[in-house]
């Protein structure tokens, strides 16, 4: 799979994440967990500081997409893992693993798919 795939697979993926909890924590802290995971994914991948260029307020998918479609193909995939793995931890510390994966189930059948290698919990 190619960085465009890849860019397209986060940002789909990212879009059933924030489907499935936006209803439970709210337009904030769904963004909320998205910048910090970021913060946490780019310490080994720096290129991930643009996918959250917009602010603080808001989840920039177009430079979500942009971030990844713009590093070589393996650099976008590990970076995926990395992103992906991060905000699975994080929510997983705040409510708990059973409810992550219970929460996330819809979206590790449908997006997650799409990036390669990726299993959710263990990324």
């Amino acid at each position: 799979m190619g960085a465009a795939q890849v860019a397209e697979a986060i940002v789909a993926t990212w879009q059933d994440i924030d489907l499935a909890l936006t209803s439970i924590v709210g337009p904030r802290g769904v963004v909320a967990l998205y910048h910090r995971s970021v913060r946490v994914a780019e310490r080994t991948h720096p290129w991930l500081a643009f996918a959250h260029e917009g602010g603080s307020t808001m989840v920039d998918v177009g430079a979500l997409r942009s971030a990844f479609a713009g590093q070589d193909d393996a650099e976008a995939a590990a970076g995926a893992g990395a992103f992906l793995h991060t905000f699975h931890e994080l929510l997983a510390s705040l409510i708990g693993g059973p409810l992550t994966e219970r929460l996330l189930r819809a979206v590790k059948a449908t997006s997650l798919d799409d990036v390669p290698a990726q299993d959710f919990s263990k990324a």
